[in-house]
């Protein structure tokens, strides 16, 4: 998982820059709110890939606050900013689309009855309970911090734990594995996705 330029995307509607920020309080929101073709971020992801305005909506709802935003958005066609909300959703989901996914470690016991993925409601509330209890973040920091962030601040602080202890068995020793089954991951399979940085280490999509 990396961080770059606070793991912000940039969005251009009708001439404005819209910053999507995938803090934790985004994704709580969306996959405890978003009724489009389902429910939650699973739904989510399904309408951005089909061009649905519903979709787009509800995400860039959160940034932009104009009146008119469901109007400009379908002037300029909602296909314009698939790539932007792609990114945007699975960012949500703990999933970078530079990074393949993470295999178990090697040596690790296997579920019985076959591997089993975690849902997005544990996910992200072992999230929050990272922030707020490992961490040691107070809920409104924990809240707004981007899942990247969170992910890479807890790995930090196993290293740290582990370079003062040893690597005992009191630690976790992965973060937590991302609600990412087969399925979730096809339905961005047909989706190409670019991203590029400028100079301020902002990420843009191209």
């Amino acid at each position: 998982m990396r961080i770059t330029g606070g793991d912000n995307i940039l969005a251009g509607i009708d001439g404005r820059i819209c910053i999507l920020s995938p803090t934790l309080r985004h994704a709580i929101r969306l996959h405890s709110q978003y009724h489009g073709g389902g429910k939650g971020l699973p739904a989510l992801a399904r309408d951005i890939s089909e061009g649905s305005l519903t979709g787009a909506l509800a995400i860039l709802s959160l940034f932009d606050d104009r009146p008119d935003l469901a109007e400009t958005i379908l002037r300029e066609g909602v296909w314009k900013h698939q790539t932007a909300l792609t990114l945007f959703v699975l960012a949500l989901m703990g999933h970078d689309p530079s990074e393949p996914p993470k295999s178990a470690p090697k040596g690790s016991a296997k579920p019985k009855g076959g591997a089993k993925t975690q849902s997005i409601e544990d996910y992200l509330s072992d999230l929050y309970k990272i922030g707020t209890g490992w961490l040691g973040w107070t809920p409104d920091v924990t809240l707004g911090a981007t899942v990247a962030q969170i992910i890479v601040a807890y790995e930090g602080k196993m290293d740290m734990l582990r370079a003062i202890h040893g690597s005992g068995d009191s630690a976790p020793q992965e973060e937590p594995t991302g609600p990412w089954d087969r399925n979730v991951r096809s339905i961005f399979a047909g989706i190409g996705t670019v991203k590029a940085e400028t100079s301020d280490g902002a990420d843009h999509v191209a």
